[in-house]
């Protein structure tokens, strides 16, 4: 089939992330000529460390600033294979509290295929056990698991989608050497086998719309410019945010119900050394609250990292820390709040609300608080807990009570955005229906993290992935 700025596809995917790919190559898997677009290029193997990396692999805003009771950044993946070159390959399934929220929003149905496709998406992936993958144990998560033995909490080892773990703890970065299973390489020869035609360096820039379907596409390729792409079915993956700004810039919608994960950070002392830069993001993950919507574990320990989190605290307590480095431990309390934001979309302008409920305030806290207790029962001697405020050190479990609930103000941060155009039965409450179609358009699909009725309450990955292959076998259904 020629491929010319005329030519019409069956479907053309904007977006090749967890769920922009996987869409794609279902497409092309059924014979469907498919074209997928990336506004970001291939990965280069030597582009994966450090500052590098952010330069490579975050789109062309930058860090986005999202306005809430304190403000924080938030990035979207920009290159081919999306989100799943740069996160760190984790592949959960739904969790069983937002699966019961799931069946309300959209049908019992519908999220029981959710969680059949997820077991396809472990095998494509190659998904295996944190603890298969490990064989050198990494202290920090050793330490939590002991901590959760002592208390009889739940504690897991995590899946992740990795040919090897090499310990080399740049997992929020991609891995040199290609290590892990991103759609880059787990898709992308079998959709060009599959006759699928790959444009990187293309933004799409505007969706043409008449009436109630989308006639044509424009998008800028670098080096040849602005031009229209023509199909007969659309499906959008650009982004957490960018799909929502898409269809705002295109006045399709100005509707937006933008969830967040936030990450709150405890950097811990032991009295033994734990040189948790000489591992990996995590091998555990503690879930006793998981249906409360709270998740705990280590997190990637670098020197970037830890002085990133410990930025704000004073010098004498930069320097206690930095003194006892490889005594040192990062770890991470993940809040499922319940508050819904907006994008607010100013022609060239555009900005992210998000502000925390009373009752989103009160829960961090308790998960605050329950980190802290983990943490001693693990041994920790001391923590710093992730405020600039000066009462911040606790160095007994007596004292977390009284020092947590007293704090009024967190450093938090997000790498999980979700439900800007989530879907829904009613057309006033969303901006899909249950199958991913948007509601005033006929023949445009929405397929990422975007689309999904709310945040998922685990890193998304497998979740995105499993919906969107849900999405696309309805659409190839209807064709």
């Amino acid at each position: 089939m020629k491929k010319g700025n005329n030519t019409k596809f069956d479907i053309v995917v904007i977006g090749s992330g967890p769920g922009g790919f996987t869409s794609a190559n279902y497409f092309a898997k059924k014979g469907l000529s498919v074209c997928l677009l990336e506004m970001g290029d291939v990965p280069a193997i030597n582009n994966f460390v450090g500052l590098k990396a952010l330069e490579n692999y975050y789109d062309n805003k930058g860090v986005i600033p999202i306005l809430s009771q304190k403000i924080f950044g938030f990035a979207q993946g920009k290159v081919l294979g999306g989100g799943s070159v740069i996160n760190g390959g984790l592949i959960w399934q739904l969790p069983r509290h937002t699966k019961k929220l799931w069946e309300s929003q959209i049908s019992k149905i519908e999220v029981e295929k959710i969680v059949k496709n997820y077991e396809e998406i472990k095998k494509d992936l190659d998904v295996k056990d944190s603890k298969e993958l490990n064989p050198h144990d990494n202290l920090d998560s050793e330490k939590l698991y002991s901590g959760s033995e002592k208390l009889n909490w739940k504690c897991i080892s995590v899946p992740r989608a990795l040919k090897k773990c090499e310990q080399n703890n740049n997992c929020g970065f991609g891995c040199p050497g290609l290590n892990k299973n991103s759609l880059d390489i787990v898709y992308k020869r079998s959709f060009i086998a599959n006759g699928g035609d790959i444009k990187t360096k293309t933004k799409c820039i505007k969706l043409n719309h008449k009436i109630n379907k989308i006639e044509s596409i424009t998008v800028d390729t670098v080096g040849l410019g602005k031009y229209d792409l023509y199909a007969k079915y659309y499906v959008l993956a650009a982004g957490a945010i960018n799909s929502n700004l898409l269809l705002q810039n295109s006045k399709i919608t100005n509707k937006s119900y933008i969830q967040f994960h936030l990450n709150f950070k405890i950097t811990a002392l032991y009295d033994d050394d734990l040189n948790a830069d000489i591992g990996t993001m995590f091998t555990y993950q503690v879930q006793e609250f998981a249906d409360q919507g709270t998740l705990f574990m280590p997190t990637n320990f670098t020197k970037e990292s830890l002085l990133s989190t410990i930025n704000s605290f004073s010098k004498e307590k930069k320097l206690e820390i930095l003194k006892n480095y490889s005594k040192a431990g990062l770890y991470v309390c993940q809040v499922q709040p319940t508050a819904v934001g907006r994008i607010l979309n100013f022609f060239k302008f555009s900005v992210v609300t998000y502000f925390l409920t009373d009752r989103d305030k009160e829960s961090i806290k308790e998960s605050i608080i329950n980190l802290a207790l983990l943490l001693f029962a693990s041994g920790a001697k001391k923590l710093y807990l992730p405020t600039s405020e000066k009462n911040n050190v606790i160095s007994s479990s007596d004292q977390v009570n009284t020092i947590v609930k007293g704090i009024k103000n967190w450093d938090f941060l997000s790498v999980h955005s979700m439900s800007a155009n989530r879907m829904g039965k009613d057309p006033n409450l969303s901006v899909t229906d249950i199958y991913g179609k948007v509601h005033s358009i006929s023949n445009l699909y929405i397929v990422d993290s975007s689309a999904l009725p709310s945040s998922v309450g685990e890193s998304p990955q497998g979740v995105i992935m499993a919906n969107s292959l849900r999405v696309s076998e309805h659409l190839f259904n209807k064709i």
